[in-house]
This record gives C-alpha cells, sequence and structure tokens, in this order.
C-alpha cells in the first residue's frame, strides 16, 4: 500500500467513526493521520488530512481547532492551484467562522469561494447552491438586508432547480422573515417622482402609494432639494415604503438609498460610494451587460436598463433598446434589473417578457388624468403579467 493510499484509508476510518458519532475517535484517527501526511504524503494528502480535521473538530464544537486546520488546509490549497479545491476550504473556513459569531472574519472566505464557484463553470450545481446560501446568510448577518434577500431568492431558485425541497423552504422562510422585517421586495412598479414632470411631489407620492407602489425614486436634474427629500422620506418611511434619491449622494443618505448614473461613477470611487450608503440600496444606470457586471462586481443592489421605448423625460437618453436590449442585461447579471424609459400599460407585457424585474414610470403615471388609478392599473397588470 502506498503512502497516499494508507492516508485516504485512515481519512475514511475517521469519516466511518463521525458517521456513526463517535467523534472522539474521528478526531484521534484524524490527528494521527494529519501527523502522518506531513511525513509521508503529498501537498494534497495533507490538505485532505486537515480538511477532514477540520470537519470533525467542528463537531465537536472545537472552533479554534476547526480554523487552524482549515487555514493551513487553505494556504496549501493556494499553492496547490486547483480553484474547486480552494473554493471548498474556504467555504469550510467561513463557515466556521460565521458558526462561531465572527461574520467580519468569515466575509473574505466565503465571498471569495463564492466567486470561485461562480467563474466554475464545471462547480457542481449543489456546491453552487450552498455556496450562495452561506453568503446570503453572511450578508443578513452583517446588516446587508437587500445583498442578502437578492441571495437567498437566488439560492431558492438554485434548490429549486436540484429538486431540494428543504432547501427551497429555508431560502423562502428567511425571505418572508425579512420581508415581515421591512425589507421591501425590488419587484414590480417602481415609481420615479421627477420634478420635470411634476411641480408637486408629495402629491404625486401620496398617489404611488395609495396605489401600492413600493419603491420610489426622487429625479430633480435642476437641484435636489434636502427639505423635499426629508419630507418624503417621513412619509415612505410611514407607510412601509423606500425612497431612492437620484444623482445627490448627500441627500441620499438621508434616504433609503442612492440612484447614480455612468457619469457619477467616474467622478466617485464605486467601492467608497459602497461603504458610505452602507445597508442602505445602490442603484446604478447601465445601458450594456458588460455595465451591469462591473456595478455588480462594486455592491450595487440593482441595476436601471434602458431605454426602454423612446422617452421624453431625459434628453440624454439614447436609442430605444427594446425588450432584446433589456433582456440582454438580465441574463449577463444576477442583479435585480430596472427596466426604464417611455413605460406604459400599452408596452408593459414586452417589460415583463424581458426579464426585469421592476418596471420603472415617471410620464404614465404623473400626466394621467388620476396619476393613483394610472399606477394602479399598471400594478394590476404587472402581477397579472408575473403570474
Amino acid at each position: 500500500m502506498t503512502p497516499h493510499e494508507r492516508i485516504a484509508e485512515r481519512i475514511e476510518n475517521a469519516m466511518r467513526a463521525r458517521r456513526a458519532h463517535r467523534s472522539q475517535d474521528a478526531r484521534e484517527i484524524s490527528v494521527e493521520t494529519v501527523a502522518t501526511a506531513r511525513v509521508e504524503g503529498s501537498r494534497r494528502d495533507l490538505i485532505a488530512a486537515l480538511s477532514g480535521l477540520g470537519r470533525i473538530e467542528r463537531d465537536l464544537g472545537n472552533d479554534s481547532g476547526a480554523i487552524a486546520a482549515y487555514a493551513e488546509a487553505t494556504a496549501l490549497a493556494r499553492v496547490e492551484g486547483e480553484p474547486s479545491l480552494l473554493a471548498h476550504l474556504l467555504r469550510n473556513f467561513g463557515a466556521t467562522h460565521l458558526a462561531a459569531e465572527r461574520p467580519t472574519v468569515a466575509e473574505p472566505y466565503l465571498r471569495e469561494a463564492l466567486e470561485i464557484d461562480r467563474a466554475d463553470e464545471g462547480c457542481d450545481a449543489l456546491e453552487l447552491a450552498n455556496a450562495v446560501r452561506l453568503v446570503a446568510e453572511l450578508s443578513e448577518r452583517l446588516g446587508n438586508r437587500y445583498e442578502a434577500a437578492r441571495l437567498w431568492y437566488e439560492a431558492r431558485v438554485r434548490y429549486a432547480a436540484l429538486a431540494i425541497a428543504e432547501g427551497v423552504r429555508e431560502c423562502g422562510a428567511r425571505l418572508e422573515g425579512l420581508e415581515a422585517a421591512g425589507v421591501v421586495p425590488l419587484r414590480g412598479i417602481y415609481g420615479i417622482v421627477d420634478r420635470a414632470v411634476s411641480n408637486e411631489p408629495l402629491a404625486l407620492l401620496d398617489s404611488l402609494l395609495d396605489a401600492g407602489v413600493r419603491v420610489v425614486q426622487y429625479r430633480a436634474k435642476a437641484g435636489v432639494d434636502p427639505r423635499v427629500v426629508r419630507a418624503m422620506h417621513a412619509v415612505t418611511r410611514a407607510r412601509g415604503a423606500l425612497l431612492i434619491v437620484n444623482d445627490d449622494l448627500a441627500c441620499a443618505l438621508e434616504a433609503d438609498g442612492w440612484h447614480a448614473g455612468q457619469e457619477d461613477l467616474m467622478e466617485r470611487d464605486p467601492a467608497t460610494i459602497r461603504a458610505t450608503l452602507g445597508s442602505r440600496i445602490f442603484g446604478v444606470s447601465c445601458g450594456v451587460p458588460g455595465e451591469a457586471l462591473a456595478a455588480e462586481r462594486f455592491g450595487a443592489d440593482y441595476v436601471g436598463v434602458g431605454p426602454y421605448a423612446a422617452t421624453g423625460t431625459k434628453a440624454d437618453a439614447g436609442a430605444a433598446i427594446g425588450e432584446a436590449g433589456i433582456r440582454a442585461v438580465v441574463d449577463a447579471t444576477r442583479l435585480p434589473v430596472v427596466a426604464i424609459g417611455g413605460i406604459n400599460a400599452g408596452n408593459l407585457a414586452g417589460v415583463a417578457r424581458s426579464g426585469a424585474s421592476m418596471a420603472a414610470v415617471i410620464s404614465a403615471i404623473a400626466r394621467a388624468a388620476d396619476p393613483a388609478a394610472a399606477a394602479r392599473d399598471l400594478i394590476a397588470r404587472w402581477d397579472a403579467l408575473a403570474r
């Protein structure tokens, strides 16, 4: 029997004892196996032995022992240069810190593991679903509730595709818990109060909220008045809705989030913006898949994509990209996509077909004879299309 075969046999013996709930025996075997692997085995043998010891130390509640084993195994795996192995170890290492109530320590390991898994076309589907679930848990513990909601939703979809009912139930329950705690889902009609279209922002806001809109953006290209933002936020907060401010970052800090254009990102470092916003929502306008992928990397919570159709409310909006243009971005990113530009009751079905999570509407509501009725009609149409 070769040294590799002896080490593999001992690892299996330890796992057999573990499955039989003989954790102390399993630990003794694993400690001896690690010692043998250090002397006789290859680097890969030692990684396997340390990984096995880490699992058993976790079973025994010995967090420090598990962390030490995973730390060494992870360092060796970086040298080994096999991405799937490294991701597996990073995930276990991060999960151990998370279980020990150290989410900030766990964060870089779990995020790196997920990044590796996403880039690996051959990644096992269950491994990837579990990696997404762990980062969802991490995000929720760190207070990043909108990222957590997005990841719980993704994990639920992945478990459903694998017919893993327990995973679907867990993710669904966590989503329900976030919504009960006031996290407004980024789905449906996204109302925009634009001072260029409406001179009575508070009245229009009331109409939107009366109709059932729960995500509202305030846009004032001539300059955002912080007093208006404060007044609007007092209303949205009292009625369980979100207020996102366009362009003005300082005013956005008095609301629930900020929406940035590509030009804003040229003037400021996106990572710094993400840190400044904290748990507030960070939305970014994108026109092509590459911009959406960049937004995903620096921590945006959603992307606004358009114009879907010709629009008169934004002079520099560019040519309409239609259903296919929205779909291209939807297919490229895991972030919720908000379609915008010339959207009304007549073309809402195309927006829904594109896969967008939300439809941003300005004129079709603000210029209607009865804005609340117009918004209510759009919501009913969207809900029917989403079924």
